[in-house]
């Protein structure tokens, strides 16, 4: 049996959560952009971080006028402390991702975001027999 629950949150609802409050953020997505895109349009900066893989995302985000990050999954971020206010994910770090690495993500993602700022991590899917020790992590 394949179950899978879902939140349905939309920018509009993440984003009235704290009116006015969000300006800057990160991007971690396969994609090219299009999250940043959209949040754009709501006046949020938004810099996105994508894998490569096969074809050439980072230059895809640049070529809509939106801005790339080009770093790797295990590398710290280049933010200073207390820096953003929303980091989202979607795809991204899903049940691929060894434990050692995800706590480093979420060290380095606690680092960066300002305190009690938002954490949107959208569409995480693991194995059912997985998901209590990584929602464990993202609790922490």
């Amino acid at each position: 049996m394949n179950e899978s629950l879902s939140a349905k949150f939309t920018i509009d609802k993440v984003l009235s959560l704290e009116p006015g409050e969000i300006g800057i953020g990160l991007n971690f997505s396969p994609t090219t952009g299009t999250f940043a895109a959209l949040m754009k349009e709501h006046n949020v900066v938004i810099t996105s971080a994508t894998l490569n893989l096969g074809t050439p995302f980072n230059e895809v985000i640049a070529l809509r006028g939106l801005l790339p990050l080009y770093v790797s999954v295990g590398s710290r971020l280049l933010f200073f402390d207390n820096t953003l206010d929303m980091i989202h994910s979607t795809l991204f770090l899903d049940g691929w991702i060894g434990m050692e690495l995800l706590q480093f993500v979420f060290f380095d993602w606690n680092r960066v975001l300002r305190p009690k700022r938002l954490l949107w991590i959208d569409r995480f899917f693991c194995g059912k027999k997985d998901t209590k020790v990584y929602l464990n992590e993202f609790q922490k």
